[in-house]
């Protein structure tokens, strides 16, 4: 699969001054060589965006959205993506300068483009359990998302690595069929076929199949247990 080096944070003062200043330009960011879908979808432009006092999650997912593209994010407690600020996104930024003026101030968080899906993450602090290897992975319709991703979290590869890290799946049955009414017209299948991929491949894999929407990780512990979450066709990040 295509994807681009990790970009991330440059430092520069923007955040919390809206409108005032430029978008950055240069910094201490990671050079980011795109395949040219990717390169497509950092050139798009963004219509004017204003979010006051959200989360940088909040702030990517609203960027993301509004460029029209699947994306994700590694959201972990206590992490600096939830940390609150005000952006000011002015119309006709691409996507990329939105990416890079969100995560100006925030060095530990990074983004990459994978297949034509943004992802965010902590680049040095990536969930060990995304790194795991995966043979294959078929699956017939990537748009039942929780089927699919009980599918994928449930392959030998990715089972015997939480095992190992001391990880137990979280998985939602509440929708693993997706019910039409009558007169409902059940959109087209939307098939996976991926060969020696990691997890967090296989989940961009799907989100690139879909070719909309976005995916959240989440990793906590209770009662003595920890557990890790993928769900995919999440809303808004709070």
């Amino acid at each position: 699969m295509a994807k681009t080096k990790i970009r991330r944070g440059c430092g520069l003062l923007a955040l919390c001054l809206p409108l005032l200043l430029p978008l950055p330009t240069g910094g201490q960011q990671t050079r980011v060589e795109e395949e040219p879908l990717g390169k497509e979808v950092l050139s798009r432009r963004l219509p004017a965006l204003r979010l006051d006092q959200v989360t940088i999650a909040r702030a990517f997912w609203e960027a993301i959205n509004d460029a029209q593209v699947p994306g994700g994010i590694v959201s972990i407690r206590g992490r600096p993506e939830e940390q609150r600020a005000t952006y000011a996104i002015p119309a006709g930024a691409t996507l990329r300068e939105a990416l890079d003026l969100i995560l100006a101030e925030s060095p530990s968080l990074g983004w990459q483009i994978d297949d034509g899906v943004v992802d965010l993450f902590p680049p040095r602090a990536l969930p060990e359990i995304f790194k795991v290897r995966i043979a294959s992975y078929d699956f017939e319709d990537a748009s039942n998302e929780s089927l699919a991703i009980q599918e994928l979290v449930q392959r030998p590869e990715v089972q015997q690595e939480a095992r190992r890290l001391g990880l137990q799946p979280l998985l939602s049955f509440d929708s693993l069929t997706v019910y039409y009414p009558p007169g409902k017209k059940r959109p087209p299948q939307v098939p996976v076929h991926l060969r020696n991929i990691s997890l967090l491949e296989a989940v961009n894999g799907l989100m690139h199949a879909r070719g909309s929407g976005f995916w959240r990780y989440d990793e906590g512990s209770s009662d003595s247990e920890r557990w890790f979450r993928i769900i995919l066709g999440a809303g808004p990040p709070d």
